[in-house]
């Protein structure tokens, strides 16, 4: 300990010898420690920590590769996803979702919030179960069935004070009064920062037919996956 601190007070001395040098000793180390703390903390988020679901690993996304452009990872059509879930042999459950903007009203304020189209599967494939009330049925998800919704715990604390009542309440959704029907575990990405779900209810008639892209004017999907085998979907 004794040699310890002799180096330490050597050390001390010379940088104080030296300050411009030190100061840039400094600043290197600063930004080489920041750099990497960077690097990991994206590492970490996108390649090492696990996604919050239950079993992660048996989790894929299907993506499009659009034949004329080439690209890849494009959002998937309806076609796609039927064909997908009435060919698909590895895989126990195909999920779907798109991006919506939704306006609030008949809560406690007016509010704006990003939420998801789902198919009724979703939570299920991801192994999600509401805290309260249940999750979306097949009825639901079909073409001009019942209007429901449901809540992440956050915009359910915000809008009605985290009532233990919410379930059967209504609210009015992009001008259509839909019933609350669950409330999603506090702290939960499904997926991303999202506070409200409705059912998908594609028109088969709309969307149906040979399998196509969708016109612009229709909706895209994003799909997700459950296999039942953790290497199936690679």
């Amino acid at each position: 300990m004794q040699t310890l601190f002799q180096d330490l007070r050597y050390g001390a001395r010379m940088l104080l010898k030296k300050p411009g040098f030190s100061l840039i000793a400094i600043i290197t180390l600063a930004l080489g420690i920041g750099a990497n703390t960077a690097i990991f903390s994206v590492i970490n988020a996108v390649l090492l920590r696990p996604l919050p679901y239950p079993d992660p690993d048996q989790l894929v996304r299907l993506y499009e590769t659009d034949a004329k452009t080439h690209q890849e990872k494009t959002s998937a059509s309806f076609p796609c996803l039927r064909d997908w879930r009435e060919q698909s042999r590895n895989l126990a459950q195909i999920a779907a979702y798109e991006n919506e903007s939704f306006i609030l009203t008949g809560g406690r304020e007016p509010e704006r919030v990003v939420g998801l189209n789902v198919t009724a599967n979703f939570f299920q494939t991801l192994g999600i179960k509401p805290a309260l009330g249940r999750e979306f049925i097949a009825e639901e998800d079909s073409y001009g069935g019942p209007r429901v919704a449901i809540l992440s715990h956050r915009l359910w604390q915000r809008q009605f004070a985290g009532d233990q009542n919410v379930i059967g309440r209504t609210m009015v959704i992009n001008n259509e009064t839909r019933t609350i029907i669950g409330v999603l575990p506090q702290g939960g990405e499904y997926p991303g920062r999202r506070d409200l779900w409705t059912p998908l209810a594609l028109d088969p008639k709309a969307h149906g037919g040979a399998r196509r892209p969708f016109p612009q004017r229709n909706r895209a999907l994003e799909t997700g996956s459950t296999s039942t085998e953790s290497t199936s979907g690679n």
